[in-house]
């Protein structure tokens, strides 16, 4: 059922015309930046916020994108320049984090695992189709060539 849910919620965001996606960062560790570096290779993708992360590596990435302070995740995801929020925290953070993006208005796209179980799972997917949110699973296959 879950799956249903979700290709409902991504059928009705891939209708609407966007001609620029703001990205909002929460987590930028190596495979973050990694994503990152891929997003931004879609035409009209634009990274225009981080969350305070720890180390060097989120901090060379603030940099590299352009990123001048990281904001405290309440702040980003309130941030009307933001479309949609990208996780790339550890796993126990993705279901808390996600549902402070959700309720805040913001389309998820969450690193695998896209939470620690089922019931987690099914509640951001939920509270994305009953807000018209997208709420997806980053896959690595998505940056394959082959893909």
């Amino acid at each position: 059922m879950t799956c249903v849910k979700e290709a409902v919620i991504f059928s009705k965001v891939a209708t609407m015309s966007i001609n620029t996606v703001r990205v909002g960062v929460i987590g930028c560790g190596g495979f973050g930046f990694f994503a990152l570096q891929n997003f931004t290779q879609i035409p009209g993708t634009e990274v225009v916020g981080m969350s305070e992360s720890y180390g060097p590596a989120a901090d060379a990435a603030a940099a590299q994108f352009g990123i001048e302070d990281q904001d405290p995740i309440e702040k980003l995801v309130a941030r009307d320049d933001v479309d949609i929020i990208y996780i790339a925290t550890p796993p126990f953070l993705h279901h808390p984090q996600a549902m402070i993006a959700l309720g805040a208005g913001k389309h998820v796209i969450c690193e695998k695992p896209l939470a620690l179980n089922l019931e987690q799972a099914d509640e951001m997917i939920e509270t994305g189709r009953e807000r018209d949110l997208l709420v997806v699973a980053n896959l690595l296959q998505r940056y394959n060539p082959l893909y």
